[in-house]
């Protein structure tokens, strides 16, 4: 009698270890799905609508690329979107698409560049009231308004006026002593020409 039991016993405990009591991974012994619902955060910065999404790159990091000029940038998730505001805004590819094509024409740089110009190749003021050189800068930019040479004698004095005081300023914050060269030499038209070169001690 004992022995048929411990049989009939054993023969249970084989039936009990047979059987898959694990429960599956997803769901807890509760009933409730293990698995985590994650949430993607919305971009709402304005620099998003400028700049696509890249694929993530060999070295891990996520990039981004300009719309217009396809400059990329780094993006991490602790660091906000100023670079990338930054590039929007001044982006050129961006205003000539804005502006139709072309991007509207300051008026003062225009004339500030001639200027420049005239100074560092030593034209005369008759070059801005050459027919050649205002239809240059009209097919450049319809925008560009013709300037005469009275007008740009004055630019050239102010911008000469402004150097000078912009020079006296920086010499009166020079501690040390200031040694004056001049050298003296003709031009190819014969010209006597003073260069003067300065030394700090």
């Amino acid at each position: 009698m004992e022995g048929q039991m411990e049989g009939q016993y054993e023969h249970e405990v084989e039936q009990m270890s047979s059987t898959d009591t694990t429960l599956p991974q997803s769901v807890d012994t509760a009933g409730r799905s293990s698995a985590k619902h994650t949430r993607t955060r919305k971009l709402t910065s304005l620099a998003w609508e400028g700049f696509d999404n890249l694929p993530m790159s060999a070295d891990g990091k996520k990039r981004v690329k300009c719309k217009w000029c396809l400059q990329t940038y780094s993006v991490k998730a602790n660091f906000g979107t100023t670079n990338m505001l930054k590039h929007y805004g001044s982006c050129k590819w961006r205003e000539l698409e804005i502006f139709g094509g072309r991007s509207p024409l300051d008026q003062n740089v225009y004339r500030e560049k001639i200027t420049i110009a005239i100074i560092k190749h030593n034209y005369p003021f008759q070059f801005v009231e050459r027919e050649g050189i205002r239809d240059l800068h009209k097919y450049l930019n319809e925008e560009a308004i013709p300037i005469s040479r009275n007008t740009i004698k004055v630019d050239v004095i102010r911008m000469y006026s402004r150097e000078r005081d912009n020079l006296k300023r920086a010499l009166g914050q020079v501690k040390s002593r200031i040694c004056l060269t001049f050298d003296l030499w003709s031009s190819c038209t014969t010209d006597g020409v003073s260069s003067p070169y300065g030394s700090l001690y």
